[in-house]
């Protein structure tokens, strides 16, 4: 069985099990992992490597309900992390880990290429609302889930939650990142048109997922080597990797 038939078939149990589905996507998942001194994603093991300061300025855009908080704080405990999100159930998860956190910095908003407020969707299936999905691009939230990414795609289960949301432009906030990490469901085009400014002007890390052609030709513009993180080391992208690490020359 392959890897891909593999993660379709978890994705389809946990999406029509929405007892398990809360389980699994809840905060607290994130926080027994942390317990255990995991992180939510292997990739983030490399910023140590990456890294080096002694309190690295985090910029985490889709936030989420901050499965990224935990991992950079478990990996880098003295890095200051400045959260991005637009969904106010997402902002309330946050602000729990603030608690925790005192230097964590929550702002409810959504990064793209203007200042604007604008709908945000989020796809709810089988009674699920899917916040990792939710996004400001209609199709992205409309289309992630169907018949070949969740066994037994059921089209009249599907629901989009429409939510109005704020959007602002990294550039206007005048930070000095040394990582900005995007995980903007299909947003993060928009993302980087508004944050130009900051990257040029900072050279930060950059960690993204599933970029765009367009993207990896802007970053391959500026002088960035595209990475993925595999068997503790960092390596020219292939393409075939969820993330990618944009690394300055």
């Amino acid at each position: 069985m392959s890897g891909e038939v593999v993660r379709r078939l978890v994705r389809s149990v946990l999406v029509l099990t929405p007892g398990l589905y809360d389980y699994v996507s809840a905060q607290r998942r994130f926080l027994w992992m942390d317990k255990l001194g995991k992180v939510h994603d292997r990739d983030f093991l490399a910023l140590p490597q990456l890294l080096r300061g002694p309190a690295p300025v985090v910029i985490d855009v889709g936030a989420n309900s901050g499965q990224t908080v935990l991992s950079v704080k478990r990996v880098l405990p003295a890095a200051r992390v400045i959260s991005f999100e637009p969904n106010p159930s997402s902002v309330v998860l946050l602000r729990r880990l603030s608690q925790r956190f005192p230097d964590l910095r929550i702002e409810a908003v959504g990064l793209g290429d203007r200042e604007a407020e604008a709908d945000f969707y989020t796809p709810v299936y089988n009674g699920n609302p899917m916040r990792g999905l939710a996004s400001f691009d209609y199709t992205s939230a409309r289309t992630w889930l169907n018949e070949g990414t969740i066994f037994g795609f059921r089209p009249q289960r599907l629901e989009i939650r429409v939510e109005r949301a704020l959007i602002r432009r990294l550039d206007d906030y005048q930070l000095d990142p040394d990582l900005i990490k995007i995980d903007a469901q299909g947003f993060e085009d928009q993302v980087v048109r508004g944050a130009m400014k900051t990257i040029q002007r900072t050279r930060p890390l950059m960690l993204i997922e599933n970029p765009s052609s367009n993207l990896v030709a802007i970053f391959s513009g500026l002088g960035y080597r595209a990475c993925e993180y595999r068997g503790g080391q960092l390596v020219p992208a292939t393409g075939t990797a969820t993330n990618q690490y944009f690394v300055p020359s």
